[in-house]
């Protein structure tokens, strides 16, 4: 890609950008923060700590954003967009009765998702006002305190969020939590990836590579079964480059009961020039490799949306995937799971890298 080319690329993003200041909805908590650099341009609001829109180049040079979202922070209060591009905690994924015990102590939840608690509780942190503590061109850092007994949760958490973008077309997202208290701790980030820029279409097409041996099946309302279960002569099976809509529509009972994937793979060593996860777009020539410090990836390929997005384009069932690096679903009531309780003076570090490239 020319230098130039990248240059008026970027001119229009950031006239694309001016524009969207409508998206602060003279909301007066709301801000809206732009990191840009000449590969990549990401914007965040502190409304859930969340990515809003991503831009990088195809292999003609052409800037378009990858991430589904709104064009107005109100619209993110809304259920069909609430945990789209957000920061998901304390709890990502699902705690099985919305309860679990530490020293014999029982803690109760608030379930959101019929027993269970899904992404936080009735309040996550995907709905909570972030404090921006710090802005650069290519750096930004935000801070919440959510306290003890938020959603049912124990102790006080300190939570500082970092977003970082880099010259090579990366973007890292860090997260360190410091506990008063022992508590269970599974952040993530919920972003809705198209990488082909046109966010209307299907992602089927994408082809997708995760380094995973096993997977954990699901009951009828999303909580593990059990022990991990193998990939091999499955769905599941991502160990080679495939397009995600390959068995997308097989008669595994899993994907019927999904109509396609929401699960949790485990990561084993990477794949791609480092990478345990690795996706491209044939026709933009896009790519994206994630590298986390996480045991597992959260494969999700929007199986049921009908939503109106950006520009009021119509967002449809596989309008994007998700990889949200995580621990296991579940795993405060799963002793055999690793283990995510976080105890006062023990640092929690979450770090995942999205690098953008061409294929």
């Amino acid at each position: 890609m020319k230098n130039k080319d990248c240059k008026e690329g970027l001119k229009s993003i950031i006239v694309d950008l001016i524009k969207s200041e409508i998206f602060n909805h003279n909301h007066p908590k709301s801000k809206l923060i732009t990191l840009q650099n000449d590969r990549i341009t990401v914007q965040l609001s502190n409304y859930g700590a969340r990515v809003v829109s991503l831009w990088t180049a195809d292999r003609k040079g052409v800037f378009e954003d990858l991430v589904l979202g709104c064009d107005t922070v109100a619209d993110y209060f809304l259920d069909d967009y609430k945990y789209m591009g957000a920061t998901i905690g304390r709890y990502a994924n699902r705690i099985s009765k919305a309860k679990f015990s530490i020293d014999n102590i029982e803690y109760k939840l608030a379930a959101n998702e019929n027993e269970n608690i899904l992404h936080g509780g009735l309040k996550g942190y995907h709905a909570v006002w972030w404090k921006v503590e710090e802005v650069s061109d290519t750096k930004c850092v935000m801070s919440y305190l959510s306290k003890d007994g938020e959603e049912g949760f124990p102790g006080d958490l300190r939570l500082s969020l970092t977003f970082k973008i880099s010259d090579n077309g990366a973007l890292d997202i860090i997260c360190i939590a410091d506990a008063s208290k022992p508590t269970p701790l599974n952040i993530s980030n919920h972003t809705y990836f198209n990488l082909s820029g046109n966010l209307s279409e299907s992602i089927l097409n994408h082809r997708l590579k995760i380094n995973a041996d096993s997977y954990l099946p699901v009951d009828d309302e999303m909580i593990p079964l059990g022990n991990p279960e193998r990939v091999g002569g499955t769905a599941f099976d991502f160990r080679e480059l495939k397009k995600i809509g390959q068995d997308i529509k097989s008669n595994h009972p899993q994907i019927l009961r999904n109509k396609g994937y929401d699960h949790s793979l485990i990561l084993d060593k990477p794949v791609h020039n480092g990478a345990p996860v690795y996706v491209e777009e044939p026709i933009s020539g896009r790519c994206l490799s994630l590298y986390t410090n996480q045991v597992a990836v959260q494969l999700y390929t929007a199986n049921e949306m009908d939503c109106i997005g950006k520009k009021r384009k119509r967002y449809k069932d596989y309008s994007a995937f998700c990889l949200e690096s995580q621990y296991y679903p579940d795993s405060p009531n799963n002793s055999s799971y690793p283990s995510t309780l976080v105890i006062p003076g023990k640092r929690y570090i979450h770090s995942t890298k999205y690098l953008f490239g061409l294929c």
